[in-house]
């Protein structure tokens, strides 16, 4: 049985469907059109109990991912430092690295990378373990700029009216953060690493100074949009969970078949 069949026989399955991105929704609906239940959601992390409008420092949250595939891990580490200085550089602002994932029993992954590329910034940094979720999304409300190339952070950033620089590694990645952009009315907003990448040099290209000069130039816009539209996202979040609550409800209230006698 091929992928698409068994989700097919999933979807069969669910009285309710919620997608948080563009892509998986499109093929959902692909593969049941006349499914009336399927959704493109928001991800329920907003719902998370942090001050998404605590006032912003003169500072750059750092996420990156501990798996750099496709692409080599020197040249991963080299090109991120370029983009995460190259914007230091622009606005003289703290840089701080959060990791978002580590190994349950040794720690590490996020907080391994982040040592390495603390080693290759050129400007000053504070580099910190991994903490609980909601210490975590907070240090990411409170900066000015958001640059990471893992989901969650990306969600944090947006929600908190932060200007973000999404850096998609692989299709995967690349499809999440489209989701979470989409989801606040941006689209194809999302720099594939391989943009900013020269495989001959291992440096970053050219396309680097005109990524950072449009982040910054579209700060304030941005900004203001997505602090109007903050109240109206986080209401559709709690709205989603409300009509998962009243399926279960609803579910719940119709009594179970009886065993059927053995034969």
């Amino acid at each position: 049985m091929s992928d698409r069949e068994v989700l097919g026989e999933l979807l069969d399955q669910c009285a309710l469907v919620g997608m948080r991105d563009a892509d998986s929704y499109r093929v959902a609906k692909q593969l049941r059109p006349d499914h009336s239940a399927i959704f493109q959601t928001i991800d329920d992390a907003v719902l998370l109990d942090a001050d998404w409008s605590a006032p912003k420092a003169n500072r750059i949250g750092v996420t990156l991912a501990a798996d750099p595939a496709p692409f080599p891990a020197d040249d991963y580490l080299r090109v991120m430092a370029m983009v995460i200085d190259g914007l230091a550089g622009r606005t003289d602002a703290e840089i701080e690295l959060i990791p978002h994932m580590a190994d349950p029993d040794g720690g590490g992954v996020d907080e391994q990378l982040h040592q390495s590329i603390a080693q290759r910034l050129q400007r000053p940094v504070a580099s910190h373990p991994i903490e609980r979720c909601r210490p975590s999304a907070q240090r990411l409300a409170e900066c000015r700029w958001v640059v990471t190339t893992r989901f969650h952070p990306v969600v944090f950033g947006l929600l908190s009216g932060a200007s973000v620089l999404p850096i998609g590694l692989g299709r995967y990645g690349l499809s999440r953060m489209d989701g979470a952009l989409r989801n606040w009315g941006w689209g194809s907003g999302v720099v594939p690493f391989g943009a900013l990448w020269d495989p001959q040099t291992g440096e970053a290209t050219s396309v680097l100074p005109f990524v950072l000069d449009e982040l910054l130039a579209s700060e304030d816009t941005e900004r203001q949009r997505l602090e109007l539209e903050r109240p109206g996202r986080l209401a559709a979040a709690a709205h989603w969970w409300d009509r998962v609550a009243a399926v279960l409800e609803q579910n719940a209230s119709v009594p179970e078949a009886a065993d059927q006698p053995a034969t």
